[in-house]
C-alpha cells in the first residue's frame, strides 16, 4: 500500500498541519492527511494541467482567509483551455496586520517568482483555480546538469501506512514520490488525456536529484520564531478548550467522532503544564475561512477548505490542522515565541469509507485511528514537530490499534528545555 502523509501548517496567523494517507486498496483512504494518488489517477481528476512559469505573486483575502495567488505563465496546455497565464491559488500567506490573521502552511509548497511549475488544477472562483487535492496536484521543476525534472515538495508531510495492496498499485504509489523526467512525462501527460493509456517511463531514482535542490521546511515557526501556546508557559493558565463542530460530525464511528477527538486531544494532558479542556459539541463556523477565535474539531470539511471530496479509490486529502497566530509574542525564560491565538482541526469530506471500511480492518478500527490522527495534530498545534523514534509524532501512521497513545519520544519532545516544547 502507499503511503498518506501529513504536511504542517503554518502561518503568520495560522499555521495548518495536514495529515496524509495513501490508498492501498479500494476500502481505504495527510498537516494535512492524504493517501497518495497515482499520476493515472491524479490526470483524470483535474480539469487543466499546465506545465508553466510563475511569473508574479501577491497575497489576496478571500472570505476570511489569506491565500497566496500566483499568476503563471503557460508553457505547454497539456489539458483544458486556458489562455497565456493561469491564476492559481493556495490557502496561506502573510497580510499587514491591519488586515487580521495571516496564515503560512508548512508542508504544502513554496515558491518564487520564476519557478517552473506543472500544476493539476481544480477550477475555483473568480476565474482562478487550486491545485487538485490542494497538495498532490502541485510540482516545482528543478534542473539538474542539463536536465529538468519535476517533483512534489512533501517535506514535513506524514507517512500513512494502512496495509496490504496488489502489486502493481503498490509499485505505482511507490513511485509517485520520486522525481519526473519532465519531458518524459509530458509526454505521458499528453497520451493519458489523449485517451492512450502506457506504463510509466518517466521516474528517476531520488538519489538523482541532490537533496541541495530539495525543499526542506522548518516546522511552526514563523519569521524565525516558535509558535506556542501563552496559556502554559506561565504556569497554571487558563484550559485551551476545544470542541467538535455538532453540525458535521463523522458517520462511520461511535459518538461520531466526538469521543475520539477529545481522547485525542486530552491524551497530551499528562504532559508538563498542558492543559486541553474539552467541552463536547460546539456550534461554530469551524475551518480555516476565516479565524473565529474557537478551537474546533471539524468533521466532513464544513467550509469547503479542501478541494474535492476524499474518493476511496484513488485517495487524497485526509485532513488539515494547526494554530492560528499573529504578530503578537510572549517570553519565557528570556526567549521570545510568537502566542499562538488559536487552534482548528478539519477533516476531508466523504472519510465514511475510510473509517468505516479500509482503517476498520485494524485492531481497534476506526475509533483508534480517528483517536491517532487527532492526537498526533493535537501534538502539531502544540508546536511539536516529527519524531525519529518510534512515538505518536513519528511521520508514520500505523494501523495497530494504539490509538492516542503518547510515547517516551513524545514525553521527551513536549518537555525539552531547548525552546519549542512545554515542560512542567
Amino acid at each position: 500500500m502507499r503511503d498518506p502523509r501529513i504536511p504542517l501548517c503554518q502561518a503568520k496567523g495560522l499555521a495548518v498541519l495536514a495529515l496524509m494517507a495513501t490508498l492501498l486498496s479500494p476500502l481505504a483512504a495527510s498537516a494535512t492527511s492524504y493517501v497518495m494518488m497515482a499520476d493515472e489517477d491524479l490526470a483524470d481528476l483535474a480539469e487543466v494541467v499546465v506545465h508553466g512559469r510563475i511569473i508574479d505573486m501577491r497575497v489576496v483575502r478571500v472570505g476570511g482567509a489569506p491565500y497566496t495567488e500566483h499568476i503563471v505563465q503557460v508553457i505547454d496546455p497539456i489539458r483544458g483551455s486556458v489562455g497565456e497565464t493561469v491564476v492559481f491559488r493556495q490557502l496561506g500567506g502573510v497580510l499587514p496586520d491591519s488586515e487580521g490573521m495571516s496564515l503560512k502552511i508548512t508542508g504544502l509548497p513554496q515558491y518564487a517568482t520564476g519557478d517552473g511549475v506543472v500544476l493539476f488544477l481544480s477550477s475555483w472562483q473568480d476565474d482562478t483555480y487550486r491545485a487538485a487535492d490542494i497538495l498532490l496536484g502541485a510540482f516545482r521543476t528543478v534542473q539538474v546538469e542539463g536536465r529538468t525534472f519535476a517533483m512534489r515538495q512533501l517535506d514535513g508531510t506524514d507517512e500513512v501506512d494502512l496495509g496490504d495492496v496488489g502489486p502493481q498499485r503498490r509499485e505505482s504509489l511507490r513511485q509517485a514520490h520520486h522525481p519526473r523526467d519532465l519531458g518524459l512525462w509530458i509526454d505521458w501527460l499528453r497520451d493519458r488525456v489523449g485517451g492512450v493509456e502506457r506504463a510509466p517511463d518517466y521516474f528517476v531514482h531520488p538519489d538523482v536529484v541532490p537533496t541541495s535542490v530539495r525543499e526542506a521546511f522548518t516546522l511552526f515557526m514563523s519569521g524565525g520564531l516558535p509558535i506556542r501556546w501563552p496559556n502554559f508557559d506561565g504556569g497554571g493558565g487558563p484550559a485551551v478548550t476545544w470542541g467538535v463542530h455538532k453540525k458535521k460530525l463523522q458517520k462511520g464511528m461511535p459518538s461520531k467522532g466526538v469521543n475520539q477527538a477529545q481522547t485525542g486531544l486530552q491524551a497530551w494532558n499528562k504532559i508538563g503544564n498542558i492543559d486541553y479542556g474539552f467541552k463536547g459539541k460546539v456550534n461554530a463556523p469551524a475551518g480555516f475561512s476565516t479565524f473565529d477565535g474557537k478551537n474546533t474539531v471539524a468533521y466532513n470539511d464544513p467550509k469547503k477548505d479542501i478541494a474535492g471530496k476524499f474518493n476511496c479509490s484513488t485517495g487524497g486529502t485526509l485532513a488539515i490542522g494547526g494554530p492560528w497566530f499573529g504578530s503578537t509574542t510572549h517570553k519565557k525564560k528570556g526567549k521570545t515565541f510568537l502566542s499562538t491565538a488559536g487552534a482548528d482541526i478539519v477533516f476531508q469530506n466523504g472519510l465514511y469509507c475510510f473509517f468505516n471500511a479500509a482503517v476498520r480492518e485494524g485492531a481497534r478500527g476506526a475509533t483508534s485511528a480517528a483517536e491517532q490522527i487527532n492526537a498526533h495534530e493535537a501534538g502539531h498545534t502544540l508546536g511539536i514537530g516529527h519524531s525519529t523514534k518510534p512515538a505518536l509524532m513519528e511521520p508514520t501512521f500505523k494501523n495497530d490499534g494504539s490509538g492516542a497513545v503518547i510515547r517516551k519520544d513524545d514525553k521527551r519532545a513536549a518537555k525539552s528545555n531547548k525552546g519549542l516544547r512545554y515542560r512542567g
